[in-house]
């Protein structure tokens, strides 16, 4: 559309009806700044009397533009009309004209600030410092837990923080081998995991299958590996309960455990038996060790459920998403050689162990996606969405296979792949491998687990959540202007139990299945209805978010200034001199006393003394000195008596004066004299 059809419809009195609400904006604070294609929170804002500011040339630049103005369009409303959007094929009039208004709204605001910035990208923090204090951001600065080498490293002092009932985390155990303290432990966890994996393999072929299934004359590795398990199982059990102080335990070297691992996967993956040899301990008595044993391993092993019988474990590089870089592996050799071979400033991996069990859906794998809101840091304040969604992988279950189609259900990764064939793949799955909630529920009441949803499984996601947030409060701009949405993601164990995997930022809001396209848009309108609308009315309606926690800060105490202050009672010495013989006659001291009088202002004066004070005692000494002329004290007797008077001198004037006799000799008097 020209320009001349533009001035035909937005006449005069409708640019001036759109400056007063450009200047009605700005008085309420109602704009916004957004990056991204967010038309969910776009449509809210509009909604409520926001207005959008667009980055546009503004009218002064469009005057040096190759385009020149005519003559008509000098003034300030003819800038205004320059470059504004064409009309598009299959696009309305009203259509056309409202985007125009928009943009003519965005040339009017280009010298006012934004008080609400809503960006998809994790700006840098100089770009934070140049919005203003007081306008809303949506993205929390220098938070950890969005990385999996930051949750790693915060989860490990989770114990701090765990409260039941409101703070308790299931977090698979996961080490950072960039550091080598983390790398000497995960390799006694990965050693000592294989020896419980081994132990679980050999007692579940002989309870099932009998002792054929494990030892023969036929069989091809010693036995003495099941011993080898067994005795380092003990030793962790004996370390565990402190009866290892008085016990010198052999060193186990590098090469027997290589010899270990290599008859683990013969036996494990290879199904390998073991020699049977004549004289050997019976199947029965070692039947018996191994259960003693793992039995005790539970007492002391918190995650010995979790393992499963395959020592598994998921490499993650820390700073990746949408698994991008995940590698399931079990061989030891294989991790090292991965980790240990690159460059740890471009790539640093954590180790994380491997959910061997998790609860399955018609033998397929599946985690959950669960959405929270942090509004406050300082104090802390998480809004928990009610609803959230599950992830299907298109591959059925197996850890015979490591390929990511079957282990990793990340939608980017999924995406990649066709769904298993009807015959193997239940046709109760979804083709777009996503439900949500509310058919989950359906499914457990299939099963007869309908009340663990409610009961059990959600409430533990919140407490989970609630402590990740607590354990990372110290590393959290205090500021109260952020707030951002997160997405969690959790897998739940055979029990049902969920473990927390990682928590991302900017979690993918697209309407990428039919799942999320209802559930998206109407996330990010309960996120507006959070920010916005509750901050203007405390009892304003938050959709599906529920507070999930708020901390409760004691009040810090009035500051009432310095007041210190000093309690007891002063203890003076007596300076005995030897030979001294009482006084005969003491009229002198009081007559010399009487000349030592203190005016009232300086006695009545309760602060402290500086030059008052100074004065005070020249005052003193002079009179001092008088006394000592008309009794004819010696010169050296003099020095001492003054001495004794500015040593023992006070501040505090409004205590009688004492005098002490110290010494008499002939028909010399000395005296000294105490102001208290």
């Amino acid at each position: 559309m020209s320009q001349a059809v533009n001035r035909n419809y937005l006449t005069s009195e409708r640019i001036a009806a759109i400056k007063k609400e450009v200047d009605e904006a700005i008085r309420q604070r109602k704009i916004f700044y957004l990056c991204g294609h967010f038309r969910s929170v776009k449509r809210a804002l509009l909604k409520r009397g926001w207005i959008e500011k667009i980055q546009v040339k503004s009218p002064t630049r469009l005057a040096n533009d190759s385009t020149q103005l005519d003559d008509s369009s000098r003034n300030e409303n003819d800038a205004l009309f320059q470059n504004l959007p064409t009309q598009q094929a299959g696009e309305s009039l009203d259509q056309h004209l409202k985007k125009c208004e928009m943009a003519i709204k965005a040339r009017l605001l280009q010298s006012h600030p934004a008080n609400l910035y809503w960006n998809i990208r994790k700006e840098s923090l100089a770009w934070l410092n140049a919005i203003p204090r007081d306008a809303l951001i949506n993205r929390f600065p220098k938070v950890r837990f969005t990385s999996k080498e930051g949750l790693c490293a915060i989860l490990q002092q989770m114990h701090w923080f765990t409260e039941p009932g409101v703070a308790v985390i299931n977090f698979p155990r996961c080490y950072n081998l960039s550091y080598s303290d983390q790398l000497v432990s995960f390799i006694d966890d990965f050693r000592l995991t294989a020896c419980m994996s081994l132990l679980k393999n050999f007692l579940a072929a002989v309870t099932h299958d009998g002792e054929i299934a494990v030892r023969s004359i036929a069989g091809s590795l010693p036995i003495s590996v099941v011993h080898f398990a067994i005795d380092r199982c003990l030793e962790y059990i004996s370390t565990a309960e402190h009866k290892d102080l008085d016990i010198d335990y052999r060193k186990v070297w590098d090469h027997e455990w290589e010899n270990f691992f290599a008859s683990f996967d013969a036996f494990v993956n290879q199904k390998k038996r073991f020699l049977h040899r004549t004289g050997d301990e019976s199947i029965d008595e070692l039947k018996e060790r191994i259960t003693y044993a793992l039995k005790k391993m539970i007492q002391y092993w918190p995650q010995y459920n979790l393992d499963g019988m395959r020592n598994v474990w998921i490499v993650k590089p820390g700073n990746r998403c949408r698994g991008q870089g995940i590698i399931i592996m079990d061989k030891y050799q294989s991790i090292l050689g991965l980790v240990l071979n690159c460059n740890p400033k471009k790539h640093r991996y954590v180790v994380q162990k491997y959910v061997e069990r998790p609860f399955l859906i018609y033998d397929t794998k599946f985690d959950i996606r669960q959405w929270f809101l942090l509004t406050s840091g300082q104090p802390l304040i998480v809004w928990m969405y009610t609803e959230c969604y599950l992830r299907f992988s298109s591959q059925l279950f197996s850890l015979n296979d490591f390929h990511e189609a079957i282990h990793l259900t990340n939608n980017a990764i999924q995406k990649r792949y066709k769904n298993q064939n009807n015959q193997q793949r239940s046709k109760e799955l979804p083709d777009e491998n996503m439900w949500d909630c509310y058919t989950f529920k359906a499914y457990l009441r299939k099963i007869g687990q309908y009340e663990k949803w409610d009961n059990f499984i959600y409430p533990a996601m919140k407490e989970a959540i609630v402590g990740a947030m607590l354990a990372s409060q110290d590393n959290m701009d205090r500021k109260g202007n952020y707030f951002e949405l997160y997405g969690a993601d959790f897998i739940l164990g055979q029990d049902l139990v969920p473990w927390l995997l990682e928590i991302n930022s900017s979690p993918d809001m697209s309407s990428s299945t039919s799942v999320t396209a209802r559930m998206c848009p109407q996330c990010l309108e309960d996120v507006v209805k959070v920010v916005i609308d509750r901050k203007e009315d405390p009892t304003a309606d938050t959709g599906l978010f529920e507070l999930a926690y708020k901390q409760q800060c004691p009040r810090p105490p009035t500051y009432l200034g310095l007041q210190l202050t000093i309690r007891g009672k002063r203890m003076s010495r007596q300076k005995i001199f030897k030979n001294s013989r009482p006084i005969e006659n003491v009229n002198i001291i009081h007559e010399n006393f009487e000349k030592l009088s203190i005016s009232p202002s300086v006695q009545d004066y309760q602060g402290p003394i500086i030059g008052d004070f100074i004065e005070e005692l020249k005052e003193e000494s002079k009179t001092m000195l008088k006394a000592c002329d008309s009794e004819k004290i010696p010169i050296h007797r003099r020095k001492k008596m003054l001495s004794c008077v500015r040593k023992n001198r006070t501040l505090k004037k409004k205590h009688p004066k004492k005098i002490h006799v110290i010494q008499t000799t002939g028909d010399v008097q000395c005296a000294e004299i105490e102001l208290f």
